[in-house]
């Protein structure tokens, strides 16, 4: 199973009524906080992903009905097939970093995530990752490829030339290559800042 179909699956509900009140930010963030700090407890996970208790209690559960994770009574690890999601994500987001206020990204707080291996002709003027951001409660999302060892802020602004402390800041943080994809979240806070980030990359894994 793909990471597609899990989120799809998570965030499905057979039981008539309201659908399920986290988003597939949640799942993905769920995963990584289970992968690098499991074993960790339901309490905590509630805490960091901002999610209430019965909400929580049923995105464990739907995870726990894919086989991705088990719980004990010291906290939730992942399984094996977990774990191979969680080293996937591992891969596509190699690197992560919370900028604070930047000028490529609006508001005061700004996440930027790292995304390889991702063919970067999916991308257009970057307006569908913003858009995705938004329905998360962020305030936008920056998409930027690099290309020719120049970074790009799409549509076609080259921040190397244009703002060049901020280049070399992206690259000393985030270590970007040729054909790599940085998304800046931005929000009110920087886990709204992170989880625009990404949403916007959930648009990214959707078409590869």
């Amino acid at each position: 199973m793909n990471i597609s179909n899990i989120l799809h699956t998570a965030l499905s509900s057979k039981a008539a009524g309201p659908k399920p009140s986290y988003t597939s930010v949640h799942v993905i963030k769920c995963i990584e906080l289970i992968r690098d700090l499991g074993p960790i407890g339901r309490v905590r996970l509630s805490k960091e992903l901002k999610l209430g208790e019965g909400s929580m209690k049923t995105l464990l559960g739907k995870l726990k009905e894919l086989g991705l994770i088990v719980t004990e009574q010291q906290g939730c690890t992942l399984t094996n097939k977990g774990m191979e999601i969680g080293l996937w994500l591992k891969s596509k987001i190699p690197s992560r970093a919370y900028l604070g206020k930047t000028i490529l990204a609006v508001g005061d707080h700004a996440y930027a995530l790292l995304i390889r291996s991702i063919d970067t002709k999916i991308l257009k003027t970057g307006l569908e990752q913003r858009d995705a951001a938004l329905l998360v409660g962020a305030l936008g999302a920056s998409t930027l490829i690099v290309k020719n060892d120049q970074i790009i802020l799409l549509p076609d602004l080259n921040v190397n030339e244009k703002y060049p402390t901020e280049a070399e800041r992206l690259r000393a943080l985030l270590n970007p290559h040729d054909g790599d994809i940085i998304i800046i979240g931005s929000g009110n806070s920087p886990l709204t800042a992170e989880f625009g980030a990404l949403s916007a990359f959930t648009t990214l894994i959707e078409r590869s």
